[in-house]
């Protein structure tokens, strides 16, 4: 999320676009380019003011015998002063897990979004394979498959180009991933195919239509056809047995945690195709080392003002080198008149004016459920 907009900094500095373009002589789209190059260069400047990403370290939750996903943020953590920070639809990125004294290894890829970022072209199949933006759980989109039939099948990569996983899987206990489907009667099978396309397979049903699952699957309990300790996963099928439409997100594999982001939610497996497998036990500790950014969500009013503060700063010092040939910095059209902000001490003048008022913003922001850890 942009901190502002071009018309903000416009609302700002009392500039507009046809004026610049006098200036500068450039276009209106040009003129938007250029501003919006500045507000990315202001927002940098502010992300790297309040550190950005804030990380928090090693955070605690705690099971409870009943769950296995759990809110980041300081609420379960008992030395955490409860209130001072919010990484709600905030968080980047997790980092690290422990569970108790044991450091967990990584998902694979790391921000645990195997395929599902990714263009649909990247996807093959007999079925229809389209982005969605409108279901994802984690990053900006999920892919939409249309199953017509039974015995269809999606698969990720495609293959086509010669690229595949061509993963060593065994160093990790599960595959995690979230879908939604149409139909609750459907049961879906999950295929790891080698090279020569023998696969190990494993199948899943849903509990509601049009609810979101999370699912995990225990790769040790997939078939047996394959010893995935020394055979390479090169790609994986999601197949349905009848016809219906999913929503795929939030794919990796997992040593027993995984994370969504932006929302801020940490996954502990418990395996859907292991029965004696139960929620974590009262009392059991996990801590999560992640970042998050505080104004990804929504901007305070503090920080708007100031990115158009700094963003304006910056046009005014483009305009000044635009015009500095130009003795007195006039600026004469039929729409302008000679005291005009873009003469020498007017442009001065606002440029010291937003400096302050960037560094009299900047000093407000100083916590609330934005603060700094």
């Amino acid at each position: 999320m942009a901190y502002t907009t071009e018309d903000g900094v416009y609302s700002r500095t009392g500039f507009n676009s046809s004026s610049i373009q006098v200036v500068t002589e450039k276009s209106e789209a040009e003129v938007t380019i250029l501003v919006d190059g500045f507000i990315s260069d202001a927002q940098e400047d502010i992300r790297s003011e309040i550190g950005y990403p804030i990380v928090i370290n090693e955070e605690r939750h705690y099971g409870d015998g009943n769950k296995n996903i759990f809110d980041l943020g300081p609420e379960d953590d008992a030395f955490a002063e409860e209130g001072n920070y919010d990484p709600e639809n905030n968080v980047i990125e997790v980092y690290n897990a422990w569970f108790g004294s044991f450091k967990k290894k990584k998902p694979y890829p790391e921000n645990c979004e195997l395929g599902t970022e990714d263009l649909a072209s990247s996807w093959s199949g007999n079925s229809t394979i389209t982005e969605d933006t409108t279901h994802q759980v984690h990053g900006s989109n999920c892919i939409k498959v249309v199953f017509d039939s039974s015995n269809q099948y999606a698969q990720y990569p495609d293959g086509s180009t010669t690229v595949y996983l061509d993963k060593i899987v065994d160093t990790w206990s599960d595959l995690f991933f979230y879908v939604k489907a149409t139909n609750a009667s459907a049961t879906f099978t999950i295929r790891l195919y080698d090279k020569d396309g023998n696969y190990a397979e494993e199948t899943f049903t849903l509990r509601q239509a049009n609810v979101g699952q999370y699912i995990w699957l225990d790769l040790d309990s997939f078939d047996t056809v394959l010893d995935w300790d020394d055979v390479r996963v090169q790609y994986i099928r999601i197949y349905s047995d009848t016809a219906c439409t999913i929503y795929l997100d939030n794919v990796c594999f997992s040593d027993s945690w995984a994370f969504s982001a932006p929302s801020g939610k940490f996954h502990v497996s418990v395996a859907d195709n292991i029965s004696s497998e139960r929620s974590p036990s009262g009392g059991f500790p996990f801590f999560v080392t992640y970042s998050y950014d505080p104004f990804l969500a929504s901007v305070p009013r503090n920080i708007k003002g100031a990115a158009e503060c700094l963003a304006g700063v910056y046009l005014i010092t483009h305009l000044r080198g635009t015009k500095y040939q130009e003795l007195d910095f006039e600026v004469w059209n039929e729409t302008m008149e000679a005291d005009t902000p873009f003469q020498r001490g007017g442009m001065l003048g606002i440029k010291t004016s937003l400096e302050k008022e960037y560094a009299r913003l900047m000093r407000k922001w100083s916590g609330g459920s934005y603060g700094v850890i």
